[in-house]
């Protein structure tokens, strides 16, 4: 005979159920319904998430008054307004990553320049005297860098001794803040007699763009780069290649949809 022991409810005495002898359904069913059985649903593992990306993060977790992360719309970096660390370590980062800091020495009475704005002035030498001779020429070679980092490499410029530079430079910062080179072409369309000009290389920084720099540079070649004689806008030649923003302000500044270009040697 075969003997199945279950526990009660209340006391944990064993009641013995003889399975050859008839059950009652109900004491069936009252002993089945005392522990029902669970199913558990199944374990599912978490996936991990994997960085794909290495920008700067950061957590608000309510401190410093409550104050909320700002981030720089020119650098991108997060700092919080107001605490002086957070803003002497994005004042470092900006310099470095976005403002291309080129001290330059306006006080200095021997310095000429040959235009001035509300919001700066314009320096010009040639090329070749200001890198080897000049005593700016740690601020050109700087200033030259930076323009190749976005334009790319072109070392042919050296070669030729006729370039000249010309470097806007900010009064409220005193820093350097775009430059031109310019050379002189010979143009078939040109009807003046004299030589065309060609603009090899214009960068600004990023800070500064749309701060009509680049338009004030041009605007002054065009008045002195030959003494005497005024150039147009649409005379202007701009040199090949150019960037997409090259080619738009290109555009805007000659008022013309096919401005002249060349291909500097």
């Amino acid at each position: 005979m075969m003997n199945s022991r279950t526990f009660g409810k209340r006391n944990k005495t064993p009641l013995a159920i003889n399975f050859d002898d008839e059950v009652p359904c109900t004491q069936v069913e009252k002993w089945w319904k005392q522990k029902p059985c669970k199913i558990m649903p199944p374990i599912k593992k978490a996936k991990k998430q994997r960085c794909s990306s290495h920008n700067q993060l950061y957590l608000d977790l309510g401190q410093k008054g409550g104050s909320k992360a700002t981030q720089c719309r020119q650098c991108g970096f997060f700092y919080t307004k107001g605490d002086e660390v957070d803003e002497r370590l994005h004042k470092k980062v900006h310099e470095e990553r976005y403002y291309h800091k080129v001290q330059w020495p306006v006080k200095d009475s021997s310095v000429s320049y040959i235009k001035e704005y509300e919001d700066g002035m314009v320096w010009r030498e040639y090329l070749n005297d200001c890198i080897n001779t000049s005593s700016f020429g740690k601020q050109v070679n700087l200033l030259l860098l930076l323009s190749e980092e976005e334009l790319g490499k072109d070392s042919t410029y050296l070669q030729n001794n006729k370039i000249q530079i010309y470097v806007y430079i900010s009064k409220q910062s005193c820093n350097a803040v775009g430059i031109v080179l310019v050379e002189p072409v010979c143009l078939e369309f040109n009807q003046s007699g004299n030589m065309g000009c060609g603009v090899r290389r214009i960068w600004v920084a990023r800070p500064f763009r749309r701060r009509q720099v680049a338009t004030k540079l041009l605007e002054t070649i065009r008045m002195t780069f030959i003494t005497g004689f005024l150039y147009s806008r649409s005379q202007l030649c701009f040199g090949e290649p150019l960037t997409e923003d090259g080619q738009k302000f290109a555009k805007v500044y000659t008022d013309c949809a096919s401005f002249h270009t060349y291909l500097p040697s």
